[in-house]
């Protein structure tokens, strides 16, 4: 798996703003990153999991702050329900995070990372795609 690209960068992805496609690139690097340390070696995944989630999460609400300021700035009128689209996401990746970590859940780092990719493509396409004309400004 060492240099499978799982999420590669489209053109129909682009939301025709410089800073937020590029926040998309980097969460796909992230994504490809955390499926290439898939490898099923128990303690190899659980150490990249506690030095790289977290910080992955971070930046995941980074990208929703990112979002949610320049549709806020436009008057979105989808603003609220993409709003609490990213508020979930951040929760059940912030309740894995903790579960995992004190062991009431156990880590399957490969589900986790589809995840996140399952997710991210159709967020982009279901509601990044429709608030596109509000990113061309932030």
């Amino acid at each position: 798996m060492a240099q499978s690209q799982f999420i590669i960068w489209q053109q129909s992805y682009s939301v025709n703003s410089e800073e937020i496609d590029s926040q998309h690139k980097e969460l796909m690097n992230f994504v490809n990153d955390t499926i290439r340390h898939s490898t099923g070696d128990r303690k190899a995944e659980l150490e990249y999991f506690s030095l790289a989630i977290k910080p992955g999460i971070n930046f995941l609400q980074k990208h929703f702050d990112t979002e949610q300021a320049a549709m806020l700035a436009q008057n979105y009128e989808g603003y609220q329900s993409h709003k609490t689209e990213h508020e979930k996401m951040i929760e059940n990746l912030t309740r894995i995070h903790d579960d995992v970590l004190v062991g009431r859940q156990a880590l399957n780092l490969l589900e986790i990372a589809l995840f996140i990719r399952d997710w991210f493509l159709n967020h982009i396409q279901e509601f990044d795609q429709k608030a596109k004309d509000c990113f061309k400004y932030s």
